[in-house]
Parts: C-alpha cells; structure tokens; sequence
C-alpha cells in the first residue's frame, strides 16, 4: 500500500503583483490623456470677434471722402470708430456680396447723413489721401438705378429684413467713395435729382433714419455702461481678455498638480492595503469554513461521495483547512438524527486522510427555527457548530421572517445557554440596513455570518462592523461551489486588517476551539 507524499496545493489570497501593475497602466493613460487635452485649451486659436478682409475692405471704403453738391464730405471719426467697433463683435462675418450690398445702400444716403450729421465737410486745407481712387459719387445714376431695382425686386417682408439687418449691424452701411471731378459729380447730382421719384427719396431718408436711431442707441448704451463709444470698449475687451488668460493659466497647474497629487494619495492606500491583505493571508494559512453542506447523500447538498470528494479539492486548493459540515436541520422536512450524520462524516475522513492529511472535519447543523428546537438541542438530537460541546448554534430563518420572530429565537436561545450565530444575515428582509435593530442583536452576543459571494453586494454590513463570520454554503461544485479566492479581494475595499482578521482568523478560531473542548 504506497502512501502519497505529493505536497499539498497552498492558497494564494493575495491578488499578485501583475493586477495592481495593470490598475496604475490603466490610470495613468487616463491622467496622461487629461494632461494633454488640458494644455491644449490655451494654444487654440480664437477666431470669433475678428474683422475679415471683407469687412475691413467696408472700413477703407468709408474712411475715404465723398462729394455732393459741389462739396466735400467725409465721415466723422467717431462714427468710423463705432463702425469698428461693431464689425469686431463675435456676431459679425460679413461676405463679399453683403458688404457690396452695404456700400451701395450708403452710396444713395449721402443726403440723409449730412442731414444726421454724420458727415463733416472737408476744408480746403486738408490733404487728399493718397489712397483714393475713383469711385461712385453720391447720388449717381449708377446709386440711384441700383437702389430703385433693390426697391423693385424685394417683396416688403425681405425689405424689412434688410433693414432689420442693417440696424443690427449699426453702421454696416457707410463706405469710402473715390471722387470724380467737381464738374463732373455735379452734372451726375442733377441728373439724379431730377430722375428720382419722391417716394425713393422718401425711403432712402427712412433707412438712413434707422441706421442713425441705431447709432444715438448704441453710444446711450456706452455712455451708461460708463465706456467711450469711439473705442475704449474694445481695448477694455482686449485688456479682460488678456487678464482671464493670465489667470487661467496658472489656476489650470494647480488644478492639475492637485489632481495628481489626489490621485497619487488613493494609488498609494490601495498598494498599501493591497499588501497589508497579503500579508494576512500569508499569516493565514488556516481557512475555517463554519457553514456548508458538503456531506453526501443526507440535504440538499452533496448528493455523493465524488461530489464531496470535488467539492474538498476546490475548497483545500482555496486554503482551506478546518470545516464544519452543516446539514440542514428543518423539522417536518430533513431530520437526520447526530448518529448517522457522525458516521457519514467518518466516512469522509477516511478518504481524505491520505490526500489531505492537515484538513480537519468537525460536525454541526444549519437549524431553521421554529417551536421545539431549543428543547431537541438540549436532548442532544440536534448538533450545534462543532459538535455537542459546542455552545454556538448556526440559526437559519425565512427571508420572510418579522423582526419579532427572530428576537424570539435569539431570546430563547439565549436563555437556554447557547449562542446564536445567524445564518447569511444578508437574506433577511426586517434587518436590511437596520443599523439599530442589528446593534441591539450584537449588545446580546449575536454573530452575524455572511456567505463569500455576498460580499460585494452587501458591503453595507462590513463598513458597519455587522459581520463576524465568512462561509461558503456549498452544495455542489458548480454554481454554488466552495468560491473563496474570487470574492475575498472584494473583502479588502470594506473592510481594514483588524476587521479581516477577526473575520477570517479570531472568531472562526472561537467557535472551533469550543467545539473540541472536552476532547483536551
């Protein structure tokens, strides 16, 4: 008869190295990325608010001078400056065809801005820009034919949107005109005068009455915000603009130095408790497993001795290494009187023994309470956790129970001698975050007991300190197979060393020393 000398498979509760490596890659792809997007904002270019070639070519234009009469005229310089000032707003973007529409509208209203005063005469003793070249004099045929086509051809709802437009554009209108000679714009002058009918005259003075009313609205707007209508707006806009970027700058490195500085702080406490788990479970060697139906042939459990045989492997490869097997106890349902659930359980041990010399089996049951259990305890027909020495008792109820019905329970047994462990608390309805009713079950000496595939759905009961115990309630090795290993990591992110060790260690060592007692 050989005797097999293979070494034993030891657990491995700790996560690894290579996990937490793949944790800090992932997350800082994620910090470089923000990183990057972050210092880009300052080097992109802001178009908005700008003057186009378009519309500068609208400011030469109106820079120049204009002849009506006879006389020389040129537009005022606050005037200029307003009309800079508005074609600079982020609204404005004029093309080519509405800034030939605009200059041509102005061509006609010549008349109507010296009225307005808009205009200024030119002295004879100012020079000439050299820039000047020929251009439409004011009141020409060339002005007076388009304008009348403009009036033709629009229906009145698209001419009240040109006008509307032109008032939203303040002095969009006004353009440089080059000059004919002094003869010659006369001769045109007459022509146009004499040609043109009284209601073009009629609406050309009721659009440069508009623009103007626009004009006298803007500068009372400037004067009351206290800013000078001839430019100091726009070198106020310019001066903010200036201010907010060298204030944006160094609130962003701040931001930023102490969100690496933040992110640093958890990277390190998740390391740290990391190792700290590690270093329990290395402390560890010895898993108590207090509650699972792992015996054959007598629950719901293990209907087998090769499905207990698989059922050990999975749990000894996990760390394993005490058990209390728990069959069911459920009075009018499954009685399985202590003599044979001992025998079975020998039966176990025997096949064991060789391949897993260092695991221990102790006896118990998973009792569902109801009148008469505290009395078949005290006769010995049923097994408290450990075996009849035992003082702890694992209670199972209805997910349905009150309140009431457990406080029946824990009160009795309590009188009786025992110490109630309650069965995965986390079922039961009437204790689902009652923090108080579960103090008060703890101030009696209960022990809460939470299944390992409960954890992370219930971190709830470990950060308030409501779990003692941790057990698999096995039945098979498929879908409700002893699973340690895959869900102790969620352990670490609810609970600190001092509760894990209790948890794994100091508690399970209690009940199972008491049940072996008498055996010293």
């Amino acid at each position: 008869m050989t005797t097999n000398t293979e070494t034993p498979p030891k657990a491995s509760l700790y996560f690894g190295k290579e996990a937490v490596k793949n944790t800090i890659r992932k997350n800082m792809r994620t910090l470089c990325f923000t990183l990057g997007i972050l210092f880009l904002i300052p080097a992109m270019p802001t178009q908005a608010g700008g003057i186009n070639a378009e519309e500068q070519r609208l400011i030469n234009e109106a820079s120049g001078r204009f002849t009506y009469e006879g006389k020389t005229y040129k537009a005022k310089d606050s005037y200029l400056e307003l009309l800079k000032e508005k074609l600079s707003e982020e609204d404005m973007d004029l093309t080519a065809d509405e800034v030939d529409q605009y200059l041509t509208t102005m061509y006609a209203s010549v008349q109507t801005g010296l009225e307005q005063g808009l205009l200024e005469e030119v002295t004879s003793g100012e020079p000439r820009k050299e820039t000047e070249a020929p251009g439409i004099a004011a009141g020409s045929n060339q002005a007076g034919n388009h304008t009348q086509k403009t009036a033709d051809t629009e229906t009145p709802t698209e001419l009240e949107e040109r006008k509307s437009t032109v008032s939203e554009k303040a002095e969009a209108s006004v353009q440089k005109t080059e000059t004919f000679s002094r003869k010659q714009t006369e001769a045109e002058s007459e022509t146009v005068r004499e040609s043109e009918s009284k209601k073009k005259a009629a609406s050309e003075d009721k659009t440069f009455s508009e623009t103007e009313s626009a004009t006298v609205k803007e500068e009372k707007k400037a004067s009351l915000k206290g800013k000078d209508p001839v430019g100091k707006t726009k070198e106020t806009k310019s001066s903010d603009s200036r201010e907010m970027k060298n204030i944006f700058l160094p609130v962003l490195l701040i931001l930023l130095a102490a969100a690496a500085v933040f992110f640093t702080v958890i990277m390190l406490r998740k390391r740290k408790k990391q190792k700290e788990f590690g270093k329990l479970a290395a402390e560890t060697e010895e898993i108590t497993d207090l509650h699972c139906h792992i015996l054959p042939g007598v629950d719901d459990g293990s209907r087998d001795m090769d499905m207990t045989l698989k059922m050990l492997d999975m749990a000894y490869t996990q760390g394993v290494r005490r058990i209390i097997a728990t069959p069911h106890y459920h009075m009018g349902y499954v009685q399985n009187e202590p003599e044979k659930l001992l025998k079975v359980l020998k039966e176990v041990q025997e096949k064991i023994k060789k391949k897993y010399p260092d695991l221990e089996l102790l006896p118990g049951n998973e009792i569902f309470y109801s009148d008469g259990v505290v009395d078949l305890l005290k006769e010995g027909k049923i097994l408290p956790l450990g075996g009849e020495n035992s003082r702890y008792v694992l209670l199972e109820f209805s997910p349905h129970d009150t309140y009431s019905r457990i406080q029946e329970a824990v009160t009795k047994l309590m009188r009786a001698g025992y110490r109630p462990v309650i069965a995965h608390v986390e079922r039961y309805q009437c204790l689902h975050k009652q923090k108080a009713r579960l103090e008060e079950f703890q101030e009696q000496g209960v022990l809460f007991q939470v299944n390992y595939n409960s954890i992370k759905k219930n971190k709830w009961l470990f950060q308030q300190g409501f779990v003692d115990l941790l057990s698999t309630d096995c039945h098979n090795e498929e879908e409700r197979a002893p699973k340690i290993q895959e869900n102790l990591k969620d352990l670490n992110t609810c609970c600190d060393r001092t509760q894990i060790e209790r948890i794994l260690r100091e508690t399970p060592d209690l009940i199972w020393n008491s049940g072996k007692e008498k055996e010293r």
